[in-house]
């Protein structure tokens, strides 16, 4: 009897992960979006997103090339720990770890830096609160407009920068800013359709856009 009941209860868990939310598409459109935004594997130190998303990596770049990065770096840590989330996985870091980014972003774009600081308290809160999986539609939900808010001053930051090298491939250049306007697209789909993330729709309008990154990578639009 008492192994009848035990398989029995074995039943009930491999049902009840089944049953479990498909969040796949939310962790590749994340991962597709953050490899677009980051600099050159180069010049950035070795990700950990394999076993838990890293802190943002130190900006060393001065001036407004300091505010891009600084900028590139807190939206790419924000979609590391969505595509973690969607993998069930716990971030860490329970303070705001975007205080440095902010600050290299304020002398150039202020409200960029009260995004960044805004998008690094949603994080700390939602680790405080043990964000998980079945929290990714909460998470999305409040990260969009500080989210909105760091692609936008990262699109302005960029445009300004490209404007004083005064060069530059015009293709590469349209490339990048149709790469951002669509990773905003993209997040804003996500808070849109937040109590529907594992249905197949948003499934497939996901992946539609992680083709169109992937192309626009490919002429010169990432990091």
């Amino acid at each position: 009897m008492r192994a009848l009941t035990a398989a029995a209860g074995l039943v009930g868990i491999g049902l009840l992960a089944g049953c479990a939310p498909d969040y796949s598409a939310v962790r590749d459109w994340s991962v597709q979006a953050r490899e677009t935004l980051l600099p050159p594997a180069s010049v950035r130190p070795a990700s950990g997103l394999a076993i838990a998303p890293a802190p943002p990596a130190e900006v060393t770049a001065e001036g407004r090339l300091g505010a891009v990065r600084a900028l590139q770096e807190a939206a790419a840590a924000w979609l590391a720990v969505l595509a973690y989330m969607g993998d069930d996985g716990l971030p860490r870091g329970r303070t705001n770890q975007f205080g440095a980014l902010a600050a290299r972003v304020q002398p150039f774009d202020a409200e960029g830096a009260a995004a960044v600081d805004a998008l690094g308290e949603t994080l700390a809160t939602g680790v405080r609160r043990n964000w998980r999986a079945p929290a990714l539609r909460e998470a999305v939900d409040r990260g969009n407009a500080p989210f909105q808010g760091v692609i936008a001053a990262l699109a302005r930051q960029t445009a300004a920068l490209e404007r004083e090298a005064r060069a530059g491939d015009a293709q590469a250049v349209e490339a990048r800013r149709a790469a951002l306007a669509l990773i905003a697209e993209g997040h804003a789909l996500l808070q849109e359709r937040h109590a529907r993330l594992a249905g197949g729709e948003t499934a497939r309008l996901l992946r539609l856009q992680e083709s169109e990154l992937r192309r626009l990578m490919a002429l010169g639009g990432g990091g």
